[in-house]
């Protein structure tokens, strides 16, 4: 969850072999963009949407990531990619979804070091 630490383990500088360091998690979400008309008919937030079994961003969704990118760049952040499903989708399609993430991201000047899609 945001403002949380997860454990990462280093080498230590100091001669005494692995470590273990706090790393902050941040939670990057979009707080406005656009949205589908059917989403706007819902309680649904603005974010990174799909169409149904599908892995391609939309115009919408490639805008939201846009903002994004300059976010990571700017703020030096590192950012896990996490892809998800509606019921009845594949499995698959959630890492699919989260590599057309990063691969967007990467296009548009994040440094590859700063991502990681799960």
């Amino acid at each position: 969850p945001p403002g949380a630490l997860r454990v990462k383990g280093v080498g230590s500088s100091a001669g005494m072999g692995r470590c273990v360091v706090p790393v902050p998690i941040h939670e990057l979400l979009a707080s406005s963009g656009p949205t589908s008309q059917e989403l706007a008919l819902t309680a649904a937030k603005p974010g990174v949407y799909f169409e149904e079994n599908q892995v391609e961003l939309s115009a919408a969704a490639r805008s939201i990531v846009a903002a994004m990118a300059t976010c990571i760049i700017d703020e030096e952040h590192s950012v896990r990619l996490e892809g998800h499903t509606s019921t009845g989708e594949p499995d698959a399609v959630a890492i699919k979804r989260a590599i057309a993430v990063r691969d967007v991201l990467l296009g548009l000047g994040v440094a590859r070091v700063s991502l990681k899609a799960e």
